[in-house]
């Protein structure tokens, strides 16, 4: 874009290519499955998704940069963060800066920051708030694996939960799953795998 491109301009423009993509994607991904007959593996129905749409760097920089760009607005415009800040809105990419670049010292300011923030943010996680523990009532779980205890050394990797007033742990890929496809099963369930491939 050009450096006289107003912010709203940009935003506008960010999440214009934000929502075609997700629209390109979904249509690719559909018009590939319901010729589904036509090709027999999922590897090749990826490779003809991948064939027509953009690359999966680009397709994964589109969004975060759109939400980071607005974030930013939403800062300046709560007073958090310097009008300043959105001077050189015009170089905001999801790429990192040129090692020739003059800015060394901002970055540096910035990474200390950056790491400051990172200790205050792993020292929240030790708290366990009331609001942070999902609550249900709900006896079967089928498909699902929900834990008693975990390794703590994992427990970044899992959320906590309150089953029947007990604490109890769900892997956080396995509710991303579940939550994503809206199916009562994961894809580890094989016994249904298998029936499924079978009838």
């Amino acid at each position: 874009m050009d450096k006289s491109t107003t912010l709203s301009e940009r935003l506008e423009s960010a999440w214009y290519v934000v929502f075609v993509c997700r629209i390109w994607w979904s249509w690719l991904k559909k018009e590939s499955s319901s010729s589904s007959s036509k090709r027999t593996t999922a590897c090749e129905q990826q490779n003809h998704i991948n064939k027509y749409f953009i690359t999966k760097p680009a397709y994964l920089s589109v969004e975060p940069n759109a939400h980071n760009m607005l974030y930013m607005v939403l800062l300046v415009k709560q007073h958090s963060l310097p009008k300043q800040a959105l001077i050189n809105i015009h170089l905001f990419n999801s790429q990192g800066y040129d090692k020739n670049d003059d800015d060394n010292v901002l970055n540096d300011e910035q990474n200390q920051l950056d790491d400051e923030a990172l200790l205050d943010f792993e020292n929240d996680d030790d708290v366990v708030d009331e609001e942070d523990v999902l609550t249900s009532t709900k006896f079967e779980f089928n498909g699902i694996r929900v834990f008693d205890d975990i390794d703590p050394n994992l427990k970044q990797s899992y959320f906590k939960i309150k089953l029947n007033d007990k604490i109890k742990y769900l892997h956080k890929q396995s509710a991303c799953w579940l939550l994503s496809n809206k199916i009562t099963k994961l894809s580890s369930d094989r016994l249904s795998r298998c029936k499924q491939q079978s009838s």
